[in-house]
């Protein structure tokens, strides 16, 4: 057999075997323990290509991390609310974690989006660069290469 990775986000919640036979409506199997911890586990939550499954809770735990909430994981909410509400959570729970004063914490994000500004810029000046460059390697190889590349 082949080997493969697994690189998928699911969603999964704790489901003995058994409880999942029942979700499922199967008899679960002689020689099976109903009370095995596991997992049911779903791929591709709500599309036309939702799967649902069931895994072992130490295969799971060993391939899958749980994603923790991010302002980006709350745009899926597609509830603008909600997705506020989740932000503003978020940014209590670190500012306690890090244990900042309100406006150390406004500070620091500040700070953070200027940096994240200043990388954008040069990454921008960089790309610009590559693409001059990539224009003259072009036009050095048309000129070996007439209507090669255009």
């Amino acid at each position: 057999m082949t080997k493969y990775k697994c690189h998928k986000e699911v969603h999964a919640k704790p489901m003995h075997k058994g409880e999942y036979n029942a979700y499922r409506g199967w008899v679960i199997p002689a020689g099976e323990r109903k009370d095995e911890e596991g997992y049911l586990v779903i791929y591709n939550k709500d599309t036309p290509d939702h799967y649902e499954s069931w895994s072992p809770k130490k295969l799971f735990d060993d391939g899958y991390t749980k994603i923790k909430p991010s302002c980006y994981n709350a745009v899926y909410e597609q509830d603008p609310v909600k997705e506020l509400d989740v932000v503003m959570k978020m940014n209590i729970e670190l500012r306690k974690e890090l244990d900042l004063s309100k406006e150390e914490f406004v500070d620091c994000q500040n700070k953070l989006w200027a940096a994240d500004d200043k990388r954008l810029v040069v990454k921008v000046e960089v790309e610009r660069e590559i693409s001059v460059e990539l224009k003259r390697d072009i036009d050095r190889w048309n000129q070996l290469h007439p209507g090669k590349i255009k």
